[in-house]
C-alpha cells in the first residue's frame, strides 16, 4: 500500500513507535468509534489488495498496509482535522502501551501538516504524563538489556530514549545500575556483557541483580495521585492530565489546572442538567449551584453527619479558590508572594480530583435514578 507522500515521514515514525500493536486491537476500534471515524477504519481494514483478485476473501495479516490505508483515508476525508485526530489517537496510545514512546520526530511531522499550538501542547502534556511513569521506563530499559544479552527481542531506539529519560531524572539517576549509565546503546552493552559472562543464565542473573535496588525502591513508592477520574469528555480529561503532569515541574500551573478542572466539571454537570447560569460566575457560587441541583447542598439535609460532610465539601472548594488566587500563576506576581511547592500542588490536585470524582459519581447516580 502506497502512503501519500506528505504522510510518509509520519507513517515511518509512528510505526517505529510500535503503534501497529495498538492498531491491531479492539481498544483501537473502540477509540475509532468514540472519535466517529469507524468508517475510516472499516474501509481501510476491508480494502482490497489490487495485487490479489481474491484478497477480499481473506485477511493476509499485513497490518502495515492496513495502517497506511487508514492514514491515507483519514487524511483524504478531512486533512484540516487530520492532526487533531492523530493527536487524540496518540494520547490514548500513550496510556495504553507498555513501551517507552518518543514523540520528538512525530511532533515535527505534525508541524509540517499544520498542527496548532494548542494541539501540540495537548500531545506534549500527554507525553509528560507518560514519561513520569518511571517504573515502566526502568522495566523497558531492563527488558531491552535482557533481550540483547540473551538473543531475545530488543529495540535499540527505545532503549536510548528510555535510558535518556531516566538519566534526566535526578530522583532516580543515582539508583540506576552502573552498566546502564555506562552503556549508551544496546550494542555498547553487548560488547560489555558478551565477554563478562559466557552463559545466558549468568547474564540474566547479573541484570536482575543490578536492577533489584531501583525496582524495589520504585515498587515501594505510593503514587502521589490515587484518584481515577472517569470522564468521557476529552476536554475535561485533558485538564486532568495537565494537572497531574504539572505537579512537580510547575506547581503554580498545577494549582491553576486543579481549579480549572473543578470549574469545568461543575459546568459540565449543570450543562447536562440544562441549568442556566452566568458564564462569569465564580467557583464557590458555581459549586453551590451544582451541589443544589445534585441535592448536595448542606441546607437540603437534616442529618448532622451529612451536613458536616457537605459543609466540608463547600470549604474545600472555597479553599482551593483561595489557594489558586494566592499561590497559582493565575494573577500577577508580587516579589513577596509565597511560592507553592510540589506538595501544595499535590494537595490541590488531589482535593480537586476527589471532589470531581464525587460530583460525577453523584450525577451518574442521579441520572440513573431519574432514568
Amino acid at each position: 500500500m502506497r502512503i501519500f507522500t506528505v504522510l510518509n515521514p509520519l507513517y515511518d515514525n509512528l510505526t517505529k513507535q510500535n503503534i501497529l500493536e495498538y492498531f491491531k486491537t479492539t481498544d483501537f476500534i473502540r477509540l475509532c468509534n468514540n472519535l466517529k471515524i469507524e468508517d475510516v477504519y472499516s474501509a481501510a481494514y476491508n480494502e482490497r489488495d489490487d495485487r490479489n483478485d481474491f484478497s477480499f476473501l481473506t485477511f493476509d495479516g499485513n497490518w502495515d498496509n492496513k495502517f497506511a490505508s487508514f492514514l491515507n483515508k483519514l487524511y483524504d476525508k478531512n486533512n484540516k482535522a487530520f492532526p487533531s485526530v492523530i493527536i487524540d489517537i496518540l494520547t490514548e496510545y500513550l496510556t495504553w502501551t507498555t513501551k517507552y514512546i518518543s514523540i520528538e520526530h512525530i511532533l515535527l511531522d505534525l508541524r509540517s501538516l499544520g498542527v496548532t499550538a494548542n494541539l501540540e501542547t495537548k500531545l506534549q502534556d500527554a507525553w509528560l504524563l507518560h514519561d513520569r511513569n518511571v517504573l515502566r521506563t526502568v522495566e523497558v530499559v531492563k527488558n531491552n538489556l535482557m533481550g540483547i544479552a540473551t538473543n531475545g527481542q530488543s529495540n535499540g531506539e527505545e532503549y536510548i530514549a528510555a535510558r535518556s529519560s531516566l538519566l534526566r531524572k535526578s530522583s532516580i539517576k543515582g539508583d540506576l545500575p552502573d552498566f546502564v549509565k555506562e552503556n549508551r546503546t544496546l550494542n555498547d552493552f553487548w560488547q560489555y556483557i558478551k565477554h563478562k559472562f559466557p552463559s545466558y543464565q549468568e547474564r540474566r542473573n547479573f541484570i536482575n541483580e543490578g536492577f533489584k535496588p531501583v525496582l524495589g525502591k520504585l515498587e515501594e513508592r505510593t503514587p502521589i495521585v490515587e484518584t481515577t477520574i472517569r470522564i468521557d469528555d476529552l476536554y475535561i480529561r485533558d485538564i486532568w492530565q495537565k494537572a497531574l503532569v504539572r505537579m512537580n515541574e510547575d506547581p503554580e500551573a498545577a494549582i491553576t489546572s486543579a481549579r480549572t478542572l473543578l470549574e469545568t466539571v461543575c459546568k459540565h454537570i449543570v450543562d447536562k442538567m440544562n441549568v442556566e447560569y452566568d458564564d462569569t460566575i465564580d467557583l464557590p457560587k458555581l459549586y453551590k449551584l451544582t451541589a443544589t441541583n445534585l441535592n448536595l447542598s448542606p441546607d437540603q439535609h437534616t442529618e448532622k453527619i451529612f451536613k458536616q460532610i457537605l459543609n466540608g465539601c463547600q470549604s474545600i472548594i472555597e479553599g482551593l479558590g483561595s489557594m489558586r488566587n494566592k499561590l497559582s500563576d493565575a494573577h500577577g506576581k508580587s516579589q513577596k508572594r509565597a511560592k507553592p511547592s510540589p506538595r501544595h500542588a499535590a494537595l490541590a490536585v488531589n482535593l480537586a480530583g476527589s471532589m470531581c470524582q464525587f460530583l460525577l459519581q453523584t450525577y451518574d447516580t442521579k441520572m440513573a435514578t431519574v432514568g
